[in-house]
């Protein structure tokens, strides 16, 4: 075997494997939340199928590029029938200038 087919063969694992035959998790939803913030009027809270911690990143990522200001959003959530967990994004009123 030559130098560079002996280091290949220290970290390879068998044999390639079609991609179909592997067993991947989908990845996440892209989520439009931009459009989804901004359909909440101010003053106003909205309820999402989306997790909580979705939706605190997305509002943190957005107030740490600047589009929207700390505390203009927030994510609640409330137990409901049976225990289940339903989420609100509330849309405070911001003081204007």
């Amino acid at each position: 075997m030559s130098k560079d087919n002996e280091a290949q063969q220290e970290y390879v694992v068998g044999r390639p494997v079609p991609i179909g035959e592997l067993r991947l998790q989908e990845r996440a939803p892209l989520y439009p939340w931009w459009d989804i913030l901004k359909a909440i009027p101010e003053g106003h809270a909205q309820e999402l199928r989306i997790s909580f911690t979705s939706c605190k990143r997305a509002i943190e990522g957005f107030v740490k590029s600047g589009r929207i200001k700390k505390g203009e959003f927030e994510v609640r959530s409330k137990t409901g029938e049976g225990d289940k967990r339903r989420v609100f994004i509330l849309h405070h009123t911001t003081k204007r200038r």
